[in-house]
C-alpha cells in the first residue's frame, strides 16, 4: 500500500501523513474521553450528555460553516485556525484535574464540545478542500487508502493508550490520561503543520447553489437525496443514542473499569475491521456505487444492533441469578 502512495500528487500524500497525525487524536482523546469522565465520577446521565451536547452543538455550527467561506473566501485559513484551536483544547483537557478542583465532569463536557465543535466547523470546508484537489477517477480508491492508514493509526494509538491505562498504578492512572491528552494535542498541531503545506486551488462561491435547510426539510422523502438525508438522520440519530453507552457499559457492566487493555481490544475491534476492509470499500464504491453499498452495510448494522442486545440481555440475566 505505501508504494501506491508514490502514484498521488504531492498534496494528496501530504494530506494522507496529516490524517495520519491527525488519528493520533482521534484514537487517543477522542475514544478515552468517555472513561476518563468515568475516572472523574461522571455518572450515566453526565456520559449522556458528554456526547450528546458536543454532537449537537457541532450539527448546527457546522450549518454555520458556509457563512465563514461567504466572509472569508479561504477554505485553507479557516481550517487552519479550527485544527490549531482544536489542538489547543487537548491541553485545557489535560489539565481539568489540575486547575479545577470542583465540577470537573462539567469542565470536561464544556471543553469537550468546544474541541468537537471547532473540529467539525473546519470538516465540510476540508472535503470540498480534498475534493478539489483529487481527481474523480481515482476519489474512491484514494479516500480508501487514506482511511485505512489513517485508521490503522487511530488502531495503534487506541491500543497505545489502553495499554498505558491498564499498565499504570492506580495512582498514576491520572497521569496516563492526561499523557493521552498531551500526544493527542501533539497529534493534531503537527497535522495543522501539515495543512498549511498544502496548496488550496482557488475557491469560486456561488450563492446559488447554496441550499437553506427548509429545502432540506421539506424534500425528505421526495426524492433521491431527501431519501438519502433521511436515511442519514435516522442512522446517526439511532447511532448516537447508543454510543455513548456502550463504553459505560464496558467500564460498569462489564467491569472493565479495572481492566483497560481489555476495554481498548473491544473498542479498537471494529477499527481494526475498517482498516482491513477499507481500500477494498474504495474500489467497489468505484466499481458499484455508493447506494447499493449503503443498503447492504445498513442491514448488517441492523442486525448487529440486535445481536449486540441479545448478548447484553443474555449478560444481565446472568448476572441476576
Amino acid at each position: 500500500m505505501l508504494n501506491q502512495l508514490k502514484k498521488y500528487p504531492a498534496p494528496l500524500r501530504i494530506s494522507i501523513v496529516e490524517g495520519m497525525m491527525a488519528s493520533i487524536m482521534s484514537g487517543g482523546g477522542m475514544v478515552f474521553v468517555v472513561p476518563f469522565a468515568v475516572f472523574l465520577g461522571a455518572n450515566s446521565f453526565e456520559v449522556g450528555l458528554l456526547t450528546a451536547i458536543p454532537a449537537l452543538l457541532a450539527a448546527w455550527f457546522q450549518i454555520g460553516s458556509i457563512k465563514l467561506i461567504q466572509i472569508y473566501k479561504n477554505r485553507k485559513s479557516i481550517v487552519l485556525f479550527t485544527v490549531a484551536l482544536q489542538a489547543v483544547s487537548w491541553i485545557a483537557i489535560a489539565l481539568i484535574p489540575f486547575i479545577f478542583p470542583m465540577q470537573q465532569v462539567g469542565w470536561l463536557i464544556a471543553l469537550t464540545t468546544i474541541s468537537v465543535v471547532v473540529g467539525t466547523i473546519g470538516a465540510p470546508l476540508w472535503q470540498s478542500w480534498m475534493r478539489s484537489l483529487t481527481p474523480k477517477e481515482i476519489l474512491g480508491e484514494y479516500f480508501g487508502v487514506r482511511n485505512a492508514l489513517t485508521g490503522a493509526v487511530v488502531f495503534l494509538a487506541t491500543l497505545l493508550g489502553g495499554l498505558a491505562l491498564n499498565l499504570a498504578e492506580p495512582s498514576v492512572t491520572l497521569y496516563a490520561f492526561v499523557g493521552i491528552f498531551i500526544a493527542s494535542f501533539i497529534g493534531r498541531a503537527i497535522s495543522a503543520g501539515l495543512f498549511s503545506k498544502i496548496e488550496e486551488p482557488k475557491f469560486l462561491y456561488n450563492p446559488r447553489e447554496v441550499i437553506g435547510i427548509g429545502h432540506y426539510i421539506k424534500q425528505l422523502g421526495k426524492d433521491n437525496f431527501g431519501h438519502f438525508v433521511l436515511f442519514g438522520t435516522l442512522m446517526t440519530f439511532t447511532i448516537g443514542m447508543i454510543t455513548p453507552f456502550i463504553s459505560l457499559y464496558f467500564l460498569e457492566g462489564l467491569g472493565l473499569n479495572n481492566n483497560y487493555l481489555l476495554y481498548t481490544i473491544l473498542i479498537s475491534a471494529s477499527t481494526l475491521t475498517a482498516v482491513i476492509s477499507m481500500p477494498h470499500w474504495g474500489r467497489m464504491i468505484d466499481k458499484f456505487g455508493t447506494i447499493k453499498l449503503l443498503q447492504t452495510t445498513g442491514l448488517i448494522v441492523c442486525e448487529d444492533s440486535i445481536c449486540a442486545s441479545q448478548i447484553s440481555f443474555t449478560n444481565h440475566s446472568n448476572q441476576r441469578k
